[in-house]
């Protein structure tokens, strides 16, 4: 009997050593201006803690008429350059969205172009943008802000968990031997 108790206890400890984990999300405003005379505004929420885009909502304004990509494609990390694909339901094309870098502490800056080598690694702040199917339209103007941080949230230390945890099952053991007497 006192084997299985020890046991219980040794796997209690066991699980509630595993690391909680707590993100901290990063939201950024989008505002640009395309080689088409085209306009883009809107948000992209960022997870500081996996790298990745969590949300986007941004609004492509040509010709008076809008189109909204709010939907993640997809999102990849080549030679530390990040993108993110997204697209809308009814919109034609992509709206692509690349930093040089990673997104975990990534601050926000100003529009660089393709013509200017862009993106490139040693520039870490500045971002591309181009609308995949309007004539590749590409970003000529702008700025992505960090609006607002949400930080992680108060995460419980494992020991103190599993200490809690082998004391009750202590005093549950105790309880029980007193009721069997």
């Amino acid at each position: 009997m006192l084997c299985k108790q020890v046991f219980l206890a040794l796997s209690l400890a066991a699980v509630c050593t595993f690391a909680a984990r707590a993100d901290t999300i990063d939201t950024f405003e989008l505002s640009s201006t395309f080689y088409s005379g085209a306009t883009a505004t809107g948000t992209a929420t960022f997870d500081e803690t996996l790298g990745i885009v969590t949300a986007a909502d941004i609004t492509y304004i040509l010709a008076g008429k809008s189109y909204v990509y709010d939907i993640i494609a997809d999102q990849y990390d080549i030679s530390g350059t990040e993108f993110a694909d997204l697209y809308g339901t009814g919109t034609s094309g992509y709206f692509y969205l690349t930093t040089p870098g990673p997104w975990v502490d990534y601050a926000g800056g100003g529009i660089c172009t393709t013509a200017g080598n862009c993106p490139i690694v040693s520039s870490p702040d500045e971002f591309y943008a181009t609308l995949v199917s309007f004539n590749n339209d590409e970003a000529v103007s702008g700025n992505l802000t960090l609006v607002s941080t949400t930080p992680p949230g108060a995460t419980p230390e494992p020991s103190t968990i599993a200490l809690l945890g082998t004391g009750l099952l202590a005093g549950c053991s105790l309880i029980r031997r007193r009721l069997n007497a």
